[in-house]
């Protein structure tokens, strides 16, 4: 019973994700950035990524550095590569953060 829990649990996460990825793809970013947050609040790693660009770049929200950083790095400490990737070229180059070649090369590793 539980398995089928998680299963219908992760169905949601999906359909969320989807609409927020048609929303951002008609440039509504407003409606995009609350169905990322409600998943990215739900742990969907890709969702908290995606929340991370939308604060970056100030789309559908004012732009915030300090939590685009936040929201990548739990989408990298959830595994999710594509936030490990671009957490640690942040790390290299200094975007936003302070340059740290070990971390950077740590998440870049992963």
């Amino acid at each position: 019973m539980l398995k089928y829990i998680v299963l219908l649990f992760l169905a949601l996460l999906s359909v969320e994700a989807n609409e927020a990825l048609e929303a951002f793809k008609n440039k509504d970013y407003a409606r995009a950035f609350k169905l990322y947050e409600k998943s990215a609040q739900d742990g969907d790693a890709q969702s908290q990524s995606a929340l991370s660009y939308l604060y970056a770049n100030g789309l559908g929200v004012q732009k915030d550095a300090k939590k685009s950083f936040e929201w990548l790095k739990k989408a990298a400490d959830a595994n999710y590569s594509p936030a490990q990737y671009d957490l640690g070229m942040n790390y290299l180059t200094g975007s936003n953060i302070e340059k740290d070649s070990k971390k950077a090369f740590e998440y870049l590793d992963k």
